[in-house]
């Protein structure tokens, strides 16, 4: 029996690092390395970005990779009538699937930790080492686009001859102020970008400022520019962007903030400022909803590889033929139809309040249950 065990999840992990090698491989260059060549970034800024987007890539490679895994091991073991075998000498197949599925426990905990490391560690870092090398990232989108936007800048020029840009023209566009326009003769970029700012020294041109005032420069206008924010104070970051020790924190804080508006809007004011107070109110209250399922929509994120396997092993055993790719079909259907439609289903829900920290385990916990169902349909358990 030991001998068996081992054959199953020695076949299985097999077949994962080989999908899990191709699969991380094909995003790492049909999704990262396009997309920063796309932006502009040099060859050896995007290979010192690779090791911060592994945990982004890794955790959707790995739920799927499995999936593929015990699609192609049981798949095989059905067709070539190895679990029929197995049933003849009396073996509870459960005992074969047990190893299994234990590995994929052990996964989905790995998936999980992933998420965590994307946000503590992951993008922080790949983030500085865009912001390190943003000047080069400007000079390569305007020889390529002559244009080049980040947030409420947009930067054109006609051309780039000898590190200048020719007839640069600049325009900032910020909520509630004033749009400004700088345009120049030509204009150079200091190679001393840090933390996303970049420097930039206008010659001969003018301002504008909505329209306005305008004042023109005859020598010399240097201006400071924020491409690429780096760092924020974790009020003002999204919830997917928080890693655990912060968000805890963070629901602690909002929860008292909740509570404080909650009594002050009880207070008497006059109507405009009631409103204002509500908004508030309504603004981290919703805040406050994401921030509490945050932890749990990870860990069910994560957990997403033992429901894939739950689900996949019954219909490969299902099936007599060895098509892995019909296999993976069949699997996906219930994943397609099902899966992803309760799992957004189950954000809005912890969005709105309603139990956040359980809502987002809707989608796991469905499929798990029917790959059970199914299991113990296909083996007469």
């Amino acid at each position: 029996m030991k001998i068996l065990q081992r054959y199953v999840l020695a076949e299985t992990v097999k077949v994962l690092i080989m999908t899990l090698v191709a699969l991380a491989g094909f995003l790492l260059l049909a999704g990262a390395v396009r997309q920063g060549m796309r932006k502009g970034l040099p060859v050896t800024a995007i290979l010192e970005t690779l090791p911060f987007l592994m945990p982004e890539i890794l955790r959707f490679a790995i739920p799927a990779s499995f999936l593929f895994a015990v699609c192609s091991v049981f798949g095989y073991m059905s067709s070539s009538g190895e679990m029929i075998a197995v049933k003849s000498l009396g073996i509870n197949p459960l005992r074969i699937v047990i190893p299994v599925l234990v590995l994929s426990y052990a996964l989905s905990l790995v998936t999980f930790w992933m998420y965590d490391l994307c946000a503590s560690w992951g993008r922080p870092g790949m983030q500085r080492k865009i912001a390190s090398c943003v000047d080069q990232m400007v000079y390569r989108t305007l020889q390529s686009d002559g244009v080049f936007e980040a947030g409420p800048v947009t930067l054109m020029a006609t051309g780039v001859r000898d590190g200048r840009l020719l007839e640069p023209r600049v325009t900032i566009r910020r909520t509630g102020e004033p749009s400004v326009y700088v345009s120049a003769r030509s204009a150079s970029l200091n190679a001393t970008a840090s933390e996303g700012q970049l420097q930039m020294r206008f010659h001969d041109g003018r301002v504008e400022v909505d329209g306005k005032t305008t004042f023109t420069f005859p020598d010399m206008f240097d201006r400071q520019f924020s491409l690429i924010p780096t760092s924020r104070p974790d009020h003002e970051r999204s919830p997917a962007e928080l890693p655990l020790y912060a968000i805890r924190k963070q629901i602690n804080d909002e929860g008292e903030l909740v509570a404080s508006l909650t009594e002050s809007i009880e207070l008497p004011m006059d109507e405009e400022m009631r409103r204002v107070v509500r908004g508030d109110l309504t603004a981290h209250r919703g805040r406050w909803f994401r921030l509490r399922a945050e932890p749990h929509r990870r860990m069910a994120n994560g957990f997403a590889v033992l429901a894939f396997a739950l689900i996949g092993i019954p219909i490969s055993l299902s099936r007599q033929a060895s098509d892995t790719m019909t296999i993976m079909f069949l699997c996906f259907f219930p994943v397609l139809l099902l899966y992803y439609p309760m799992l957004v289903m189950g954000e809005e829900i912890a969005r709105k309040g309603y139990l956040p920290e359980i809502s987002v385990w809707l989608a796991p916990t469905a499929l798990s249950l029917i790959g059970v169902f199914l299991y113990r349909r296909t083996v007469r358990l």
